[in-house]
């Protein structure tokens, strides 16, 4: 590393210097161009959500028409709730009807199975 430093002070010029800075200003051009269009998209975003945001009203405006938007009142809701209670301990009621069916059709099967067993071995 040592060499190759030395090799290079040597072999360069005056002319080395000065292609540097030509390349460090051609990068810091770069870079100034880079951030010109960075700016210039922030504030086209920036202004996009203004405009935006001028057309649309807070949430507090709209809470009075929510009320009038509600399909059921209180009372209605609570006569859904108890229905439909109603509805599912029926349903779970029925479900247990048919578990029990099924517990005695599968005694059945099985005594059946058993008797039909008895009557093959005679």
């Amino acid at each position: 590393d040592v060499l190759s430093k030395e090799f290079e002070d040597e072999m360069a010029g005056p002319g080395d210097e000065e292609l540097e800075k030509i390349k460090c200003v051609r990068s810091l051009r770069l870079l100034l161009k880079n951030y010109k269009y960075v700016v210039e998209s922030q504030d086209v975003l920036l202004n996009k959500s203004i405009v935006k945001a001028n057309g649309y009203r807070p949430v507090e405006d709209f809470s009075h028409k929510f009320s009038k938007l509600r399909l059921m009142n209180d009372d209605e809701l609570e006569r859904t709730r108890q229905f439909l209670a109603e509805q599912k301990n029926f349903l779970e009621e029925k479900n247990r009807e048919i578990e029990m069916t099924k517990k005695m059709m599968n005694v059945t099967a099985k005594k059946l199975e058993d008797e039909r067993s008895l009557i093959m071995q005679r």
